[in-house]
């Protein structure tokens, strides 16, 4: 009798702990990018949401540059006006309102401390965060199964006042006598702030002590001396403006008669010791304005002055509503 050929048997099942393996690893995988998409997407969402508040924040503070408590409330409300993540962005107005004092040529700053410091700063960084610290931080989905549960995230933004609107400007020079002094704030025309700032292609001297609450701008080379101010900086370019124009405001045509006896017929404005004028809001032409150090001139409304000689004023001039837009003063050729 034959038998056939003995042959082994082959068991044909393959071990299932290798595709147990293979399976989680897809499966994080999967999850991995997953979150990538969707926590990333969330996460850099909420970025941009901060983003736009600072922006907020930094453009409305900006605007009171020179009164540091004014300018944290501002980048507080203006942030806080603005969602993330559906809730509020709150700032610190201590630690996340930076002021800066910005460099226009180099584009760089330097973050001022101190009260005193911070009233002269020309620009200002909002910084806006959602972080674990806080206890705000950005929540993940997929990505705790990484064991990411939260996500820290947030944005700055600066705003500066750059370039400057000045002041009083001289484009051959700039000579102050006595206690001069130049300050600006815009919003409510009190004194103070940090905007008078003066330019000259020419140098700048003073005989007295001439305080200017801003920035002093010059052109390389040419000297500055006499003056305490909050910047000294080096303009970019020489200054450049065209002639005064007082069209259609003539000799004949203005308002110089709000004036009465202290204008002459050349026509000159002279308001002498002890004098103190109040007129309207108007255009006034004249050829050499000179009030002295112990009179002075009110304006009821804005006003405009023109002169195409020399303009002394010693004393003061007050402008409506004590704010410095209301007086402009204009050189005619």
């Amino acid at each position: 009798m034959r038998f056939a050929s003995n042959h082994r048997l082959r068991d044909r099942r393959r071990p299932t702990g290798s595709i147990i393996v293979y399976i989680v690893i897809v499966m994080v995988a999967t999850f991995a990018f997953a979150s990538l998409a969707m926590d990333y997407g969330h996460a850099q969402e909420a970025k941009t949401e901060l983003r736009r508040a600072a922006d907020a924040g930094a453009r409305a503070a900006a605007s009171m540059l020179g009164n540091v408590t004014t300018c944290q409330n501002l980048a507080y409300q203006f942030a806080y006006a603005n969602n993330c993540d559906g809730t509020p962005v709150v700032v610190d107005k201590t630690n996340d309102v930076e002021f800066l004092n910005w460099d226009t040529n180099t584009r760089t700053y330097t973050v001022l401390s101190g009260a005193t410091a911070q009233a002269g700063a020309n620009a200002i960084r909002i910084t806006c965060r959602r972080t674990q610290a806080r206890g705000n931080a950005v929540p993940l989905y997929l990505a705790r199964v990484l064991g990411q549960n939260y996500c820290d995230v947030q944005a700055s933004a600066i705003a500066a006042c750059i370039p400057p609107g000045y002041g009083l400007i001289g484009l051959n020079y700039i000579n102050l006598k006595g206690n001069s002094s130049t300050s600006y704030w815009a919003s409510t025309g009190t004194i103070g702030g940090n905007a008078g700032h003066i330019a000259s292609n020419g140098p700048i001297t003073s005989a007295g002590t001439s305080t200017i609450e801003g920035t002093v701008w010059h052109l390389a080379g040419q000297s500055v001396t006499g003056v305490t101010a909050t910047n000294i900086r080096t303009l970019s370019a020489p200054l450049s403006f065209p002639n005064g124009d007082s069209t259609p405001y003539t000799k004949t045509n203005n308002d110089d008669n709000q004036f009465g006896a202290y204008v002459s017929n050349v026509p000159d404005l002279t308001v002498p010791n002890g004098k103190n004028v109040t007129v309207a809001g108007g255009h006034y032409w004249f050829k050499n304005v000179s009030v002295a150090s112990n009179a002075s001139i009110t304006f009821t409304g804005p006003a405009t002055i023109y002169f195409y000689g020399t303009f002394t004023m010693s004393g003061p001039a007050n402008t409506n509503g004590n704010a410095p837009k209301n007086l402009s003063i204009v050189a005619i050729p």
